[in-house]
């Protein structure tokens, strides 16, 4: 039986509700799952098949322990989410791209892209420091994508749910690559399997609407670890909101979020 190991720490072991959750639900499919802490000396990683990286939990107090913990296991099959020294591209600067950067560079990613329609907007997103480049979702996308990152990105996070921005995703990623699938599309959509396929791409849904996800976000806020106020672009009033929606939708506007306030 495959041996699983979710990683926590030891403060916070077997008390996050989502990593329960997902320990359960892979002893359900019949794998031998457990949750581990990193910071736990007599944990035996080595006879772990897979271990999964999602909220390690306190490692920013011990970064020096932590980071020699990173490099114990990088002999064995670690499933994360963005690491060290990642190329991490994200597609779509809407306000989910644009947080799903800021969380990359904060996880250690040594370069962060954004791919956009909207040039406007892509440049917004390097002017507020969460993209260290943008890269414009036309007909050169794969040439300026290869030209910058030669085989590809270590990771692409597509956070715009349509079938353009997946197969993007596919061609914008190294071999043995990671893409996270953020975007949500209530249609069908279509992907260019082949290239999944013939360059064993890893392909995961992500969603962040837990209640520790809320918790953690609302801790970093509280403590300014991140800023969250720079999105905001602009306050209208309520006769102004219509003007406002036209602006989102015009294609050419680097607004990204716009504040209706009835007052």
């Amino acid at each position: 039986m495959k041996k699983i190991a979710i990683v926590s720490s030891r403060e916070k072991r077997n008390q996050v509700e989502e990593d329960i959750w997902l320990k359960e639900r892979l002893i359900k499919m019949e794998y031998d799952a457990s949750i581990e802490a990193w910071d736990d000396d007599s944990v035996k990683w080595d006879e772990y098949s897979i271990i999964v990286i999602k909220s390690t939990w306190k490692y920013e107090q011990n970064i020096e322990k932590f980071m020699k913990w990173l490099d114990s296991i990088k002999e064995y099959n670690v499933i994360n989410d963005i690491k060290v020294g990642d190329k991490v591209l994200v597609i779509g600067s809407g306000i989910i791209g644009l947080v799903s950067a800021m969380f990359a560079k904060k996880e250690g990613a040594s370069y962060v892209a954004i791919s956009e329609v909207n040039e406007a907007r892509a440049k917004k997103a390097v002017e507020l420091g969460v993209a260290d480049e943008y890269i414009l979702a036309n007909d050169k996308f794969d040439e300026s994508v290869h030209s910058k990152v030669g085989l590809g990105f270590d990771k692409v996070i597509e956070c715009c749910g349509n079938s353009a921005a997946v197969a993007s995703s596919l061609s914008a990623v190294k071999p043995g690559g990671h893409v996270i699938l953020v975007g949500v599309s209530m249609a069908p959509i279509t992907i260019p399997s082949i290239i999944a396929v013939m360059h064993e791409v890893n392909i995961t849904g992500a969603i962040a609407y837990t209640k520790e996800e809320f918790k953690t976000c609302i801790d970093l806020m509280a403590s300014k670890q991140i800023d969250v106020l720079k999105f905001m672009s602009k306050v209208v009033s309520l006769d102004e909101t219509q003007a406002a929606y036209d602006e989102l939708l015009s294609g050419t506007s680097d607004s990204i979020k716009i504040i209706v306030d009835p007052d």
